[in-house]
């Protein structure tokens, strides 16, 4: 799970409302995908998480040229809404009720991981957009059976850390798609290992760069 940068705006008109809601401490509209602002917010997610799933890193967007600047005009997003297989993810659920557009809490994820999370209690050790975020402090990753685990050889982390982490790795399902993972990666896996440049990595990135680290390749 990469760290995610979400500075970036481009859908300008939602983004000062919600901050115009925080900025006078009201409650947020209820949130609902037939909202005025959901094709917005869903956009500018994916693009700043490059059309993929803020977990697992699983590709959602066929086309990432759909996230592409020019088609923002005047802070909204203006081309028809392109296939996907995402959900909008309230990282803190418990947030929904009353702060369900809050663009701090919002992530793109695969809509079967978001099924599976549900309510489930959070921590930020592991929110991908979260300041001291670095998947290669906090995560390591077995390539053989394609899962990531909590970096024990981190001597900065204690146990209880150690214990947050994995928690978190089951709650947020970065391993949920471990048999699509290993099927995508273990070809690009073998070239490393002949010396062969494997083909191009479009998705689960940070589970290819620790299994090249781990082989020292």
């Amino acid at each position: 799970m990469r760290k995610i940068d979400k500075s970036k705006i481009l859908s300008t008109v939602y983004k000062n409302w919600e901050e115009d809601l925080e900025t006078n401490n009201r409650n947020h509209p209820n949130y609902d995908s037939n909202a005025r602002f959901y094709k917005d917010v869903v956009m500018n997610l994916y693009h700043a998480q490059g059309g993929l799933c803020a977990y697992t890193e699983m590709k959602l967007i066929g086309e990432i040229g759909h996230c592409q600047e020019s088609f923002w005009e005047k802070g909204k997003y203006n081309q028809a809404f392109p296939k996907h297989l995402g959900d909008v993810e309230h990282f803190d659920e418990s947030l929904k009720a009353n702060k369900g557009w809050l663009w701090d809490n919002l992530f793109m994820v695969l809509g079967r991981v978001n099924n599976q999370k549900g309510t489930k209690s959070v921590s930020n050790i592991l929110k991908p957009d979260h300041q001291d975020y670095n998947p290669y402090d906090l995560l390591d990753y077995n390539f053989k059976e394609h899962i990531f685990f909590a970096n024990a050889k981190n001597p900065n982390l204690s146990q209880e850390q150690l214990v947050e982490i994995n928690r978190m790795i089951d709650v947020l399902g970065l391993n949920f798609v471990k048999g699509w993972r290993k099927e995508y990666l273990s070809e690009r896996i073998k070239a490393l290992e002949f010396g062969l440049e494997p083909d191009p990595v479009e998705q689960y990135m940070t589970a290819f760069a620790m299994a090249r680290k781990n082989l020292n390749l």
